[in-house]
């Protein structure tokens, strides 16, 4: 005797075969039909059926319509290689363009570099009208002379403060640095 849940598998599996069984036979029925109706032909190939649609003659092409459709197929490959070339340059154009100013940024470029010129040339008048007296060598030297005397000084200050700010920053409380009390110190250095 079969256990209730062996028998209810067996039930099931029946129902879907007999479903399937139930399908293949209205197919095979509506196949019949339209072989009745010589809508389709039938071969035997083993011991099943093959069923493929009714082809006229008449349907079919010529070597010469074959070679005008390859000819159309040629002609068609070639003139969709023309047209992706010249896509290809379209793109290429559309880039150069988005590149370039709009018109509204070239004026406001060009009013800025006309206020530009406006103030070269108005910081070059003096010099053009020879009002601006020449630094002569000796003024040159001199100035040259001060200059080298107070950048040492400069250095060798410059070289005494960061040995006292090292000396100073020796003993700092735990968790702070050099340059953390440098920034809260607010103090600056030349470069």
């Amino acid at each position: 005797m079969e256990s209730p849940q062996v028998w209810a598998a067996n039930q099931v599996y029946r129902w879907r075969n007999s479903c399937a069984e139930l399908r293949l036979g209205y197919a095979t029925k509506a196949l019949e039909e339209l072989h009745e109706q010589n809508a389709i032909s039938r071969k035997a190939a083993s011991e099943r059926m093959i069923y493929q649609p009714n082809q006229d003659p008449k349907d079919s092409t010529s070597p010469e319509e074959i070679s005008a459709m390859d000819k159309e197929i040629q002609r068609l490959r070639e003139e969709i290689s023309a047209i992706k070339t010249k896509e290809k340059i379209l793109q290429a154009n559309i880039i150069t363009l988005n590149a370039t100013m709009s018109s509204h940024d070239l004026q406001a470029s060009i009013a800025a570099l006309e206020l530009e010129k406006k103030e070269i040339i108005a910081r070059l008048g003096p010099l053009r009208a020879g009002t601006v007296k020449p630094v002569s060598q000796e003024e040159k030297d001199v100035v040259e002379k001060a200059w080298k005397e107070w950048s040492r000084k400069a250095s060798v200050r410059k070289r005494i403060c960061m040995d006292l700010w090292e000396y100073c920053t020796e003993e700092l409380p735990e968790g702070q640095t050099r340059e953390e009390l440098w920034e809260e110190l607010g103090l600056e250095a030349d470069e």
